[in-house]
């Protein structure tokens, strides 16, 4: 899992410099050949654990 949002994050970066915008959910999966499902399930699975963290340390 890390990987793939290594991966998926390294890729939204790239996407955000050449196309001077932050990519679609649609375009970062194009661009790994991967489908846009995947793509919302690990970002979300992110999101999420960044929350459990932050909400640990009150």
């Amino acid at each position: 899992m890390d990987e793939r949002l290594n991966k998926i994050k390294n890729r939204e970066r790239e996407l955000s410099q050449s196309l001077s915008r932050r990519p679609t959910v649609t375009e970062i999966a194009e661009s790994l050949k991967l489908k846009p499902s995947l793509i919302r399930e690990s970002l979300n699975v992110s999101k999420n654990s960044v929350y459990a963290r932050n909400a640990s340390w009150r």
